[in-house]
Parts: structure tokens; sequence; C-alpha cells
């Protein structure tokens, strides 16, 4: 990594980061929301289990990242990161069909898809690059 230009595989590992701290909070909420909600609703349970396990995801991401460089690797990553992304379109959907203005759980989550679809592209420039020997990034698995 040179010292003018940050790699791509530092932006895709960072913008991966930055959704795993977005993904915390709506966790946290989740979590709070749960708490003071009717007992033996189960759909709340369902819900937290689901962020849950997308956390664990997003906590693997950046590390996986910085590990496996071999190009299907690369594109696999590239395409989860632009499935997120894509899913912004629903939440905005989902805004306009719904009454009332949206809570702070919508509000992060269309954080969380925004950064997604921005840290996407560039997760398909990184895929693009593997072969060519840019990044840190050792082909362990090829």
């Amino acid at each position: 990594m040179s010292n003018d230009k940050v790699s791509t595989t530092a932006i895709v590992a960072q913008g991966w980061i930055l959704m795993c701290l977005i993904f915390v909070g709506m966790l946290a909420i989740q979590v709070m929301n749960e708490a003071v909600s009717a007992p033996g609703n189960h759909a709340e349970e369902a819900n937290v289990k689901v962020i849950a396990a997308l956390l664990v995801l997003h906590v693997l991401v950046p590390m996986l990242v910085y590990t496996f460089g071999a190009r299907w690797f690369r594109w696999a990553v590239a395409g989860l990161t632009l499935l997120f992304g894509a899913m912004i379109v629903h939440q905005v959907q989902m805004f306009i069909a719904a009454p009332g203005t949206p809570g702070i759980i919508e509000l992060l989550d269309c954080a969380h898809h925004g950064l997604a679809f921005r840290v996407g592209w560039i997760a398909v420039r990184w895929a693009r690059e593997a072969g060519q020997g840019n990044g840190p990034v050792r082909p362990w698995i090829a």
C-alpha cells in the first residue's frame, strides 16, 4: 500500500467495518425494543436472531478480505455487498408505503444500505484487481 493512495482492499474492509458499526446500533435498539414489547412476540425474537446472524457476517468479512485473495472470493464479496446495497430500493418503498415518519431503525437501515451500495462499487473494482498483484492480500485460496 503506498503512502499517497489507499488500497481498494483497505477501503472494502473499512466499509464493512462501518456497516458493522451501524448494525451494532440496530441490534442494540432492536434488543431494547424487544425488552419493552409484549411478552411472547415471536416476530421480534426472529428479528433479533436475523440481525445477530448478519452481525457475525459483518464481523467476519473484513478479516476474510485481508486473508483471502482468490478471484472467486473477491467477486463473492462484491456481489454480497451490492446485494446489501440494492436492498435500499426496498427500504425506500417501505418508507413510501408506511404511514408516519420513519424511526431510527429505518434511518440506520437506509444508512447501512447506502454505505453498502457505495462499498459494493469499490468491491467490484477490488475484484477486478484480482490477478494483477494489487493490494496486500495473499491468494491463499485460488
